[in-house]
């Protein structure tokens, strides 16, 4: 009888152990539909009513008000710190602002959002025909267009764009080339100490033109060579350009610097636009005026050709110049006492660079 009964016995331990299982089984599965439960729980409190944001912070240099910077993030307290996205935030203030070059917004927990903003400077002023475009770095159209620029911002003429660009914008991509070549010839002349220019003349990227000063217009033709010939006509400048001289300085074909003291508003001179031309009259005259020269005298010669100790030479000096300008200054066009030895003076000062030629001065 016990040989029978030992089968059934076994069966019914294998069902009470299935039962179990399933009932095991059955247990992990609730525990783990309460833990998710408690988790959505968590989760929607934290969203609703946990880390709501009570202070919004603003730092930075901004001409911006606060209220406005918060209301165009789209942030407002009461909350939660953890209901937006950061960088859509700061996407939202870059696109609404034009000043605004970049917003960093981060979370500071448990309730505070911080918005670090960093503004944009005015780095060029650029000519179209309803005013000026104040522009960024990155080619950013900041404001304008304004009937003027602002101080000490130089003149940029040549840029080509089709209507009146909105603030906030870039320039076209037609322009790139230019501006990128804008931002190089600046770049030069921060190294090289060449804070007076007042235009740039992009005009023609082949015959491109700086004007020093008001007073000076220095040709710098392509953009082949362009660092050597920024540094060169700095040289120049330093050396042989004193308060009153009024001319022209080429730079434009390597090694040749050329200086001239010339009337700048001849035709083969510089082309000036009518829009300028009205405020350099009035003040290159108060600088010095130009006299004219005798009918006989060259108005082209290059001072080594001119036949020395000749007794016109001092007819083409310009009235003042032994009182005002120290006589032994290097280089200057219009030395009155031996016009041919200026060239000499400013071949030994700036031949001891080993790279930039003698200066060749021509006379008025």
């Amino acid at each position: 009888m016990g040989r029978k009964k030992r089968p059934a016995e076994q069966r019914s331990h294998s069902a009470a152990a299935r039962r179990r299982k399933k009932n095991e089984r059955k247990y992990a599965f609730t525990c783990c539909v309460v833990l998710l439960l408690l988790l959505s729980v968590g989760a929607a409190l934290s969203l609703t009513v946990f880390f709501p944001i009570e202070t919004i912070s603003v730092s930075g240099s901004t001409r911006y008000a606060e209220g406005d910077l918060m209301e165009a993030s789209g942030l407002k307290t009461g909350d939660n710190i953890l209901c937006f996205r950061a960088s859509a935030a700061g996407d939202r203030l870059v696109e609404r602002f034009p000043y605004i070059e970049r917003a960093r917004v981060t979370r500071v927990f448990p309730d505070t959002v911080s918005i670090q903003v960093t503004e944009s400077e005015v780095n060029t002023a650029i000519e179209t025909d309803g005013g000026y475009l104040l522009l960024s770095g990155r080619g950013r159209i900041l404001e304008g267009p304004n009937p003027y620029p602002p101080d000490g911002c130089p003149r940029i003429i040549g840029f080509q764009l089709s209507g009146t660009p909105a603030p906030g914008s870039y320039l076209p991509k037609t322009e790139q080339e230019r501006f990128d070549l804008l931002r190089e010839i600046e770049a030069g002349l921060r190294e090289n100490g060449l804070s007076s220019i007042s235009v740039i003349d992009l005009r023609d990227l082949i015959e491109m033109r700086l004007l020093y000063d008001g007073r000076l217009a220095i040709k710098l033709g392509s953009r082949i060579d362009l660092p050597y010939k920024l540094r060169a006509a700095a040289e120049v400048i330093r050396l042989s350009v004193d308060s009153k001289t009024v001319g022209t300085l080429d730079v434009s074909v390597r090694p040749t610097m050329r200086l001239r003291e010339i009337n700048l508003y001849a035709a083969d001179v510089w082309p000036f636009p009518e829009s300028m031309r009205g405020d350099y009259e009035r003040t290159i005259p108060k600088i010095r005026p130009m006299i004219p020269k005798p009918p006989e005298a060259s108005s082209s010669a290059p001072a080594e050709s001119l036949p020395p100790a000749s007794p016109q030479q001092p007819e083409t000096e310009l009235p003042d110049d032994e009182a005002e300008t120290p006589g032994g200054e290097a280089g200057e066009a219009s030395s009155s006492e031996a016009p041919e030895e200026a060239p000499q003076e400013e071949e030994e000062e700036t031949s001891d660079d080993g790279e930039l030629p003698p200066l060749t001065v021509i006379e008025a």
